[in-house]
């Protein structure tokens, strides 16, 4: 029986890092940049925020914050 090759994960880089907008969906964000490097989620008032660090390689390449599932804010790291 053969099987087909199992997809690799996405590896996160400065380039599809760019590439993120406020609006794309939190399933989105991770299929196309992987597993955050760090995560938090705070629930409250009815709402859930998520806070997404990325690093490639040892370098931050920056946050991305995540509001009821959606993407609202993306901050590349500054030089």
């Amino acid at each position: 029986v053969a099987r087909a090759a199992a997809s690799l994960p996405p590896v996160v880089t400065a380039e599809n890092f760019s590439r993120v907008a406020p609006g794309a969906t939190r399933q989105d964000l991770l299929t196309n940049l992987g597993q955050p490097s760090y995560r938090v989620r705070i629930s409250g008032d009815g709402h859930v925020q998520e806070f997404y660090r990325f690093s490639s390689g040892g370098s931050d390449l920056g946050s991305v914050r995540v509001v009821d599932g959606t993407v609202t804010s993306v901050r590349p790291r500054q030089n």
